[in-house]
């Protein structure tokens, strides 16, 4: 009973290995250096605890980010909502981008 009861309920390892698997199965990993560079400064909006608009990052970084942040959201690098008062907001990176940001700080992402 015991076993089949493991088999209904897998370890909580084996649920994130799954559900990065099933994140990263319609992600393009194809960004260019620009959208790299985008990425690790929205980690770094977000790690402050911003969710930052379309807007204030176009004010911060120029009107050419605008194309990227659409990029990276059909990309599946970050999440990202409609509001009222503004185009867009960024609420998370994916899990992935996350990694990706863990694994190259030295691009930009926080260092220790």
């Amino acid at each position: 009973m015991r076993e089949s009861e493991g088999a209904e309920r897998p370890p909580p390892r084996a649920v994130r290995k799954i559900a990065t698997r099933l994140t990263m199965r319609g992600m393009d990993y194809n960004i260019t250096a620009e959208e790299e560079a985008l990425v690790f400064r929205l980690a770094e909006l977000l790690n402050a605890g911003a969710q930052p608009r379309e807007e204030e990052v176009v004010d911060e970084l120029g009107s050419e980010v605008s194309g990227q942040l659409a990029s990276l959201s059909r990309k599946g690098w970050i999440d990202v909502e409609r509001v009222p008062d503004s185009t867009w907001r960024v609420n998370d990176l994916s899990p992935v981008a996350w990694l990706a940001i863990r694994a190259r700080r030295d691009v930009g992402g926080g260092g220790s």
